[in-house]
């Protein structure tokens, strides 16, 4: 298992928790975790991630949105799984390799 983290500060100072954990399922297939900020959403470097994900060989994508309690309106929850998953279907993935996960605060790994 590969785990990669990476720690960003956002303009807002909050810290913004990206992981990204490649992993053999029990078919013998890669999947990608992207660990994603709701209320910051996909700041450039989760592009970056979706990208060495691909690259790595994973066959399927978990997305874990994290601190969904903390937006001001729940209506961005649909918007960001979508902003998410355009950019997930660039980097070469396809919708029914993607999956969200929604964890009101930090999610469990």
């Amino acid at each position: 298992m590969e785990i990669i983290q990476l720690r960003l500060m956002s303009p807002g100072v909050l810290i913004l928790f990206i992981m990204l954990s490649v992993a053999a399922s029990q078919a013998g297939e890669k999947q990608a975790t992207l660990v994603v900020d709701a209320t910051q959403g996909p700041l450039p470097a989760v592009k970056d991630q979706a990208a060495r994900a691909r690259k790595s060989g994973a066959a399927s994508v978990a997305v874990k949105l994290e601190n969904t309690s903390q937006l001001q309106d729940p209506q961005l929850l649909p918007l960001i799984e979508k902003e998410v998953a355009h950019m997930l279907v660039k980097e070469g993935f396809i919708p029914a390799q993607i999956s969200f996960h929604h964890c009101a605060e930090t999610c469990p790994k």
